[in-house]
């Protein structure tokens, strides 16, 4: 049966803890996933003998994800001793898992760095939130969809 159009309320994000055989945390309070991008940037191959420009596809070449949560100072996948804070302070690759609602099929596997880490803004009468960016550093991949 095909996918039918949802909202993303459901989906959620899974992110490895760095080990050889890695275990996978839920990242609490996720509120968006930005777009997962890989482009082809082109490349000039023109030999001096043509008489027009020829391109060629280049490597792909993964994009920034930006992801906004709702702050939790003392939870274990947001905090510096296991989760997002620890993995942007070790700089090294993670992988990730995005998993859309139950009844879509595919979910999408990519290793990244988490590049940016910042809090805020603090408004008065609004959650405080925290905000990450990771740079793709590997294909992107589906997969069936583990989030039942």
């Amino acid at each position: 049966m095909a996918d039918k159009v949802r909202i993303g309320s459901g989906s959620i994000l899974k992110m490895s803890d760095g080990a050889a055989s890695p275990d996978f945390i839920t990242v609490a309070e996720v509120e968006t996933i930005g777009a997962i991008t890989q482009q082809r940037p082109e490349v000039n191959a023109t030999p001096l003998a043509a008489s027009a420009v020829r391109y060629i596809g280049g490597l792909k070449d993964g994009q920034n994800i930006e992801i906004a949560l709702f702050m939790l100072t003392d939870d274990p996948t947001q905090d510096g001793a296991t989760g997002l804070e620890k993995a942007f302070n070790d700089n090294e690759e993670r992988e990730f898992v995005v998993c859309p609602p139950v009844g879509i099929a595919k979910q999408f596997r990519f290793s990244g760095v988490i590049t940016q880490h910042s809090v805020g803004p603090f408004n008065a009468g609004d959650p405080m939130r925290r905000n990450i960016t990771v740079r793709l550093s590997s294909d992107v991949t589906s997969e069936a969809n583990t989030n039942v």
